[in-house]
């Protein structure tokens, strides 16, 4: 028997497969294929599983499908014949494809800029993304907040405090004054000094912009 879904996955119209053996229906290498599962699943009485393989459409396309071959048991409970199952995951497998692209062109892009680029939750709880000019912006090692965003807290500037312990949510004022490293005002800009004692220009502008990431 071959439902619809199997006719729309397998490119056969019901007629085509009903009464005939893999061999008949497709090539050797995938008729081998097919029997074999089918012979396993008899063999042990258990489930065969095939996931994220290739198979060919009766049109010559090619699915990325997970496959599980089950037996089906007689009246004396033994295993007489197999039912296959068959998710049809290329859709999936395609876009899962074209994330990688995307994540590696984005890599790719902020790891070269003379920018500094730092993705987070909203709460701070985790960091999805730091490139390397943490260091040379911010004076402290990719480590510490790879290990705890709130550790960017450390280098806000102490009167730019209760607006982002009100956004992020903290929760001990102390905690988070003593996060804080040595700053000061220049020229109506916010600087930083970072742990080589150089001062950095403009971290209060970009915070608060990745604040809203």
């Amino acid at each position: 028997s071959l439902n619809r879904a199997g006719e729309q996955i397998t490119g056969l119209a019901r007629d085509q497969v009903l009464g005939r053996s893999w061999h008949e229906i497709y090539g050797r290498q995938f008729a081998d294929l097919y029997a074999e599962l089918d012979r396993r699943a008899l063999a042990t009485g258990q489930q065969v599983e095939r996931p994220r393989d290739v198979m060919l459409r009766a049109d010559g396309r090619t699915l990325t499908v997970n496959q599980r071959v089950l037996p089906l048991y007689d009246g004396s409970m033994k295993p007489r014949y197999v039912m296959s199952i068959i998710d049809d995951l290329t859709e999936e497998v395609r876009a899962e494809a074209a994330l990688r692209e995307t994540e590696t062109r984005f890599r790719q892009f902020a790891e070269n800029i003379d920018q500094l680029v730092f993705i987070a939750t909203a709460d701070l709880a985790s960091v999805l993304y730091v490139n390397a000019r943490y260091a040379a912006v911010v004076g402290g090692p990719l480590d510490e907040l790879l290990e705890d965003g709130r550790n960017a807290l450390k280098h806000v500037h102490f009167d730019d405090v209760p607006a982002l312990d009100a956004e992020v949510g903290a929760a001990d004022m102390a905690e988070l004054a003593g996060r804080l490293s040595e700053r000061v005002r220049f020229e109506g800009r916010d600087e930083v000094r970072g742990a080589d004692g150089a001062l950095t220009s403009e971290w209060r502008l970009r915070f608060e912009r990745w604040g809203r990431v």
